[in-house]
């Protein structure tokens, strides 16, 4: 069958209509961009110090969204996961960028519901995404009834994310009502320091540099396993008499003091303050 050749008049024409449908496409570009900075723009804001409203109505929650292989810089970060969050219906997503983590705020339902920008969505789009991508997370503070709240919620939401980036949580979907316990003792491991302040550590500390000991961790075993030895040597790998052997030598060191809740929670602290992340 012969080909019929175009007209160099039908040809000039789409070239004509291929301009304009080119630069339609730039300026819907340019405004999707400019209206994605602007929205950026308030949600910094409102997440900084409160001088901006969310452009949704309260309540809200603060999500810290990142990857455990996250090498990229900020705006290819900012960038995949308005595309995330848009390939999965939410067309205006609440995203900014601060002090280097990506951050959304979304609306928090009264209701369990599907709809897009809420807990439940999100949660549903991460299992989507991780199926591809197993180190996504998103890390969510408590929600928030005012723009004050917003301050706490983001503060929490960045405690969380660094546990994931550590290794101290899983990475997935986090919520605080989850994982309260191990940003409480994350602040205190914080608050406490590796300076023990008195105490049988510092001395316990030396000994097992000096002599290849394993005070501390059957220290930190016992009082995790209070009252119940076997329980304690499974922990060390070792025998119950060998838990026994090793916490009479402790006290031959130095007195060990365990005879109230607060020292064994002050002991324990220390410990904790010492151990090395993960």
């Amino acid at each position: 069958m012969a080909r019929t050749a175009i007209s160099p008049d039908r040809v000039r024409r789409l070239a004509e209509l291929a301009s304009v449908l080119a630069l339609h496409l730039l300026r819907l570009r340019a405004e999707a961009g400019v209206a994605r900075r602007l929205t950026a723009d308030q949600v910094r804001a409102a997440l900084q110090d409160g001088s901006q409203p969310v452009p949704a109505p309260p309540p809200w929650r603060v999500v810290a969204l990142g990857s455990q292989a996250g090498t990229e810089d900020v705006r290819r970060r900012l960038d995949l996961w308005d595309a995330i969050t848009r390939r999965y219906g939410w067309h205006r997503p609440l995203l900014t960028d601060l002090s280097g983590t990506i951050f959304a705020v979304l609306a928090e339902p009264g209701r369990d519901t599907a709809e897009s920008g809420t807990m439940p969505w999100l949660r549903h789009v991460l299992t989507r995404a991780r199926a591809h991508d197993r180190t996504l997370y998103a890390a969510a503070g408590g929600p928030a009834h005012s723009p004050a709240d917003l301050l706490r919620s983001r503060t929490e939401a960045s405690e969380l994310a660094s546990l994931v980036e550590s290794g101290g949580l899983a990475p997935g979907t986090v919520l605080l009502e989850d994982a309260w316990d191990a940003v409480v003792v994350e602040r205190a491991r914080k608050a406490v320091g590796t300076d023990p302040l008195g105490g049988p550590l510092p001395a316990l500390r030396a000994h097992d540099e000096k002599h290849g000991t394993s005070y501390l961790p059957t220290l930190a075993a016992w009082l995790d396993h209070y009252g119940d030895p076997k329980g304690a040597a499974q922990a060390l790998a070792v025998h119950p008499n060998t838990l026994r052997h090793r916490l009479r030598r402790m006290n031959e060191v130095t007195a060990v003091d365990l005879s109230t809740p607060q020292k064994r929670l002050a002991l324990r602290l220390q410990l904790t303050a010492l151990e090395p992340r993960p």
